[in-house]
């Protein structure tokens, strides 16, 4: 997220998709994502990221799910 923080979209839209690769069940990182594509002005896929996160449970820093 730091890459988004510095408006580095496209390079934080490919950091988080090879999160994704290695972990797909992460709702966290498809919310990450979903935001990415809207600053870049990709609202359908940001809507896409943002349903599939809300199939998924949250976690938080200890790991366990909410």
């Amino acid at each position: 997220m730091a890459l988004a923080g510095m408006e580095r979209y496209e390079e934080a839209l490919d950091y988080l998709n090879r999160s994704l690769e290695l972990d797909p069940n992460t709702a966290e990182v498809w919310i990450h994502k979903g935001n990415v594509l809207e600053a870049l002005g990709r609202k359908g896929e940001a809507e896409l990221a943002y349903s599939k996160a809300n199939t998924l449970p949250m976690s938080f820093a200890g790991g366990d799910n909410l």
